[in-house]
């Protein structure tokens, strides 16, 4: 404790007081949690901590307490970061105004894949952010609500926002910090994006396409419908046109490689003429009857082409490439890499 005149010298040096709630030597502070049980928080652990800072300005706990109080909160739920250094603290301030105690449930943290806070370094951090990604709202409500809750129906991952609220209990809360993997959410989103309606993925799919691609909306659907399983975030389109109109320039590897493969391509380019229909389906036919009266099979079949094609090693299926870029495109490229 200050004497007097010590006081007295600190506001002639316009010191202002801040104001610290009394807590009591010895003793303990009991809280039920509803996840947790019984805690006990002993007092000599505990400060005299400030409730209203020198500018007047009430400090957390104590505008919380207020604030709930007033506004007859009955039930609070939030993380396990506020078990030691807050709920103690506030539940003094509760007892000491005869304030009734609210129910406490505190909830297990969610750490990143490293097991620390999650943070920017983790990835998005928002919704927004999310959002601008291109994750669907029901596959992050999803796999959301699945960290830290176990649901009665063990086998199933998928749930709508319906079955979520029926499942859920504060019995099937873990006690034990959850893990927030991007690899597992950007699965589910691609999920949940192989089992969307494809109208309704095509008008989504749209937002996200930057402004170079004059693409209309037959084909578009036609590409999402074909493409989707290769979708994992709806932003991902952008990499796929870029892939399908602007392939990458060929290497002097792949174009010696292609020049000893001269024969499957003429003969493929001559027989585009000859499909009255142009599907993937059909497409995908020609180049099996292509190799058939070539006597070409599996890789050797496929492979030049789609090096040819899409100047590239792996990727979608080439009659599906042929299919969204369409038959002159198509016999373009072929023709620029039998006459090179």
């Amino acid at each position: 404790d200050l004497k007097e005149d010590e006081i007295n010298e600190k506001f002639d040096r316009g010191l202002k007081p801040v104001v610290r709630f009394k807590t009591p030597l010895k003793g303990e502070i009991k809280v039920k949690d509803n996840l947790r049980g019984e805690l006990v928080f002993p007092l000599e652990n505990l400060d005299d901590f400030v409730i209203l800072r020198s500018d007047g300005i009430p400090t957390y706990n104590f505008a919380v307490v207020i604030d709930d109080a007033l506004m007859k909160i009955t039930d609070i739920i939030r993380g396990e970061d506020h078990l030691h250094g807050n709920t103690p603290r506030q539940i003094l301030i509760y007892k000491a105004l005869n304030f009734p105690l609210p129910n406490f449930i505190h909830l297990p943290m969610i750490l990143g894949e490293d097991h620390t806070r999650l943070s920017k370094r983790h990835g998005s951090v928002s919704l927004k952010d999310y959002r601008n990604e291109g994750y669907l709202p029901e596959a992050l409500v999803n796999y959301m609500a699945l960290l830290g809750f176990s649901p009665t129906t063990k086998e199933k991952e998928f749930f709508t926002l319906e079955e979520l609220i029926n499942e859920f209990d504060i019995k099937n809360l873990s006690k034990s910090n959850a893990i927030f993997s991007t690899s597992k959410l950007k699965w589910m989103n691609h999920k949940y994006i192989e089992m969307s309606d494809i109208k309704k993925l095509t008008n989504l799919i749209k937002e996200f396409i930057s402004g170079e691609y004059n693409l209309n909306d037959e084909w578009l659907k036609d590409a999402v419908r074909l493409l989707r399983e290769h979708i994992f975030v709806l932003s991902d389109i952008n990499n796929i046109l870029n892939e399908i109109f602007n392939p990458i320039p060929l290497d002097d590897q792949k174009i010696n490689y292609l020049k000893e493969q001269k024969r499957l391509l003429n003969e493929f380019v001559l027989s585009l003429d000859t499909l009255n229909e142009w599907s993937e389906n059909e497409i995908l036919n020609l180049i099996r009857e292509v190799g058939k009266k070539l006597n070409i099979k599996g890789k050797n079949l496929y492979y030049p082409l789609r090096v040819a094609i899409s100047h590239k090693d792996e990727g979608f299926e080439i009659y599906v490439y042929i299919y969204l870029i369409g038959k002159e495109e198509t016999k373009k490229r072929i023709m620029e890499v039998i006459n090179s």
